[in-house]
This record gives C-alpha cells, structure tokens and sequence, in this order.
C-alpha cells in the first residue's frame, strides 16, 4: 500500500482548490435561477454552462505551454484573481450576452487552476497521486456542501442567489493573506533547516513533460473519452437535478437548489471513501462498481415521488460519482507517463466539451419533451462510461490506484 504524505504545500493546493469549487457549486444552482432573472429558456440558460465550458476548452488547448513560462504556482494565483473578476461581471448584470461573457473567462481561468492542481499533486505525490486527487476532490465537494445552502438561505433572506456567490471574492482574499504569512516565515528558515526548502507559497513541481512531447499515446484516448461521459453526467445531475426536484415534487426555487447539496453530500463522502479504497483496489475495479452506484441511486431519483426518497436517491448518485473524475484523470495520466501537464491539459478540453455538452443536450430535451425524460440521458452516459472502460482494460495484476497512477494504465 502506498501512503499518502501531505505536507503544507499539499494543504495549500487542497484550499486553493476548494474555494474555486465553492464559486463552481453557487454557479451550477445559478444556472436554473438566472433563467427567471433573464426570462429565458432552459435551452438560453444553459448557455452559460457552455460558455464556461468553452473558456475551460481553451485553455485546454493553450494552457500546457503557458503554465510551463508562467510557472504553476504563478499560474495558480492569477487564475484565481481573474476568476474574481469573472464572479463580478457575472453577478453585476442580467444582460444575457454580459453574463455568458462573464462565466466564459471564469471558466478559462478556473481551467488553468485546475491544471495546476492536478499537475502538482501528481507529482509531488507520485504514487500516491490518485489518492490526493481523490482527497483534493474530496475536500472540494465538502466545501461545495456549503453553496446551495448559502443560495437558499440568502434567497430566503430576500437577497437574491448573487450575494451567495461574491462571498468566493473574501475567501480568495483570506487564502492569500494567510498563504503569504505562512509562506514569509518559510522563506527564513532557522539554521538547521535544509536549505533547499520550498515555500509554501510555491505549490509547483518541475514540469515533467519532455519539452518536444506534443503527442499523447493512443492508450491515453480512452480515458480522455471516459472523463468526458462521467463530467457529463456530473453536470447533468448538479446543474438540472434542482429543476427535476422541482417539478416533481412542486417546491420553491430555493428548497429546489439545494437537492445539489444531496448530490455533494455524496460526492464529499464518497471521495474521503474513495481516497481510501483507491490506496488497494485498481482503477477500473473501482470506477465500475461505481458506475453501478450512480446506476441505482439514479433510478430511484428518477422515479421517487417523495422528497425524502428523492433526495435519498441523490446522495446515492453522489457516493457513485465522487470517484468519477479524480480516477478518471489519474487513470488518463498514468497512460501518459512524463507528460503530466500535457496530459491534464487534455483533460481541461474533456471537461469542457462535458461541461458545455452534456448538460446544454439535457437542456434542449427538457425544452423539447420533458425534464424528466430528458433526464434518461444520464443512464445513456453511464452506460457509454462503463462500456469504454470495459473496452479499452485488459487483464492485468491487481494493482492500488495510488501505484498505477505511476505506470502506464492498460
């Protein structure tokens, strides 16, 4: 088994990354309740998701060589800054062109943040990186349990879902006061410190993509592809399970918004699971099982007519998918040894087309037939998951996640 070792750089990734994922939890409730600000259709709502997809697919593209002359670390303070600035042209208006504008820089910026996460805790972790990506993820969700409870709470106060939102712009503030502190008294250590200490404001590693490594092998495709299904079926339970809950179940906007935090309740729980299983069990064993969970708990959603056993249904979905995307994007990196910021910059370009795609088809069949049928293609991406995992393994020794995020995966 291969232990996990946190050390303060790692606390520092796992906070950067957790407010990030409470800007990205207000926004997916946001999407449904900007509708009636803007007095659009679900198919025009969910153009925002879009929009914040297609700056996260750009970056995708572009970001890999621009972490490499920005630096990680850098790279990671400024994307949360501009994030900041997104978060304010998205929440000053509701002009339908402002706001898509605003969430597409968001995205783009949040893109390049995320990159540096999964870069540096691949490899400062090395083996045991599937592990932080997990626990990273983890801690994400759980803060995340927070955002639609702040959006009820401040719609039930009168306020309105955007002061919920712009609280991410203190958050950022505080990480980096208190980073800064922490990281001044790195800089002098006492004499007998080692003297190559890092800092902690420096949650970078060398980038260990060969500088001409501009190709991914074929084996890193189908994980790419099972990233981009599970995202899909991600954001298609967070962004429109509020809207489902509400038609179903005839409750207001705001008790609606929190079926998500169902959802996360899941997630958190699943991911601190996960982290834990994934130090023994290979990454396709897990990744099936839990396409099974997402499969059961999704059934009774669907076709629950009570809100206890609606929401029970939800929390089941999220155990099944916290798993998704940590493993997906080890088992994606693992395939593409010495290339790790290439290989997580693919993967900003499947969560994009995701992000953008899943949830905007979700939409149009809401639109077209019904929200609840249009749901049915949540089944269809689990099934197109399960069947590109099954496809693309082959029989190997039994292997801890945490190993085979260091090795090529089969």
């Amino acid at each position: 088994m291969t232990k996990l070792r946190r050390d303060s750089a790692t606390w520092l990734i796992y906070a950067q990354w957790g407010v990030y994922c409470y800007f990205l939890y207000t926004f997916t409730p946001s999407v449904v309740l900007i509708r009636d600000d803007e007095h659009i259709s679900d198919t025009l709502a969910s153009l925002h998701s879009t929009a914040y997809a297609a700056g996260i697919v750009l970056v995708g593209f572009v970001g890999a060589p621009l972490i490499a002359r920005v630096g990680r670390d850098r790279s990671m303070w400024i994307a949360q800054a501009v994030v900041c600035l997104g978060i304010v042209g998205y929440v000053a208006t509701s002009i339908f062109p402002v706001s898509l504008g605003a969430v597409l820089v968001a995205g783009a910026f949040g893109s390049f943040l995320g990159i540096g996460v999964a870069a540096s805790l691949s490899d400062r972790h090395g083996p045991a990186g599937g592990a932080a990506l997990a626990e990273a993820n983890g801690i994400a969700s759980a803060v995340g349990l927070v955002a639609p409870l702040a959006i009820a709470a401040s719609i039930h106060l009168g306020y309105g879902w955007r002061p919920a939102m712009v609280l991410t712009l203190p958050l950022v503030g505080i990480l980096g006061l208190v980073a800064m502190a922490v990281g001044g008294r790195a800089a002098t250590p006492s004499p007998s410190a080692e003297p190559d200490r890092p800092s902690i404001l420096d949650t970078s590693t060398p980038d260990s993509s060969p500088a001409d490594a501009h190709r991914l092998p074929p084996a890193y495709w189908p994980s790419w592809l099972v990233v981009v299904l599970c995202v899909s079926l991600e954001f298609c339970m967070t962004l429109w399970s509020p809207l489902l809950a509400k038609e179903r179940l005839h409750i207001s906007s705001a008790t609606a918004a929190t079926a998500i935090t169902a959802v996360l309740a899941g997630m958190s729980a699943g991911r601190f699971i996960g982290a834990r299983i994934s130090e023994r069990r290979p990454i396709d064993w897990i990744l099936l099982r839990s396409f099974a969970v997402v499969g059961a708990g999704f059934a009774v959603f669907w076709v629950a007519g009570t809100a206890w056993l609606s929401y029970l249904g939800l929390v089941v979905c999220g155990l099944g998918i916290a798993m998704h995307y940590p493993l997906g994007v080890a088992r994606a990196i693992a395939s593409a040894p010495g290339q790790t910021d290439l290989a997580s910059s693919r993967m900003s370009v499947a969560s994009g087309i995701a992000i953008g795609g899943g949830p905007f088809l979700l939409a149009f069949l809401a639109d077209t037939i019904s929200v609840q049928w249009a749901y049915l293609l949540v089944p269809v991406l689990l099934l197109a998951a399960t069947t590109t995992v099954l496809v693309s393994r082959r029989p190997a020794p039994v292997m801890p996640v945490a190993e085979a995020a260091a090795v090529p995966v089969p």
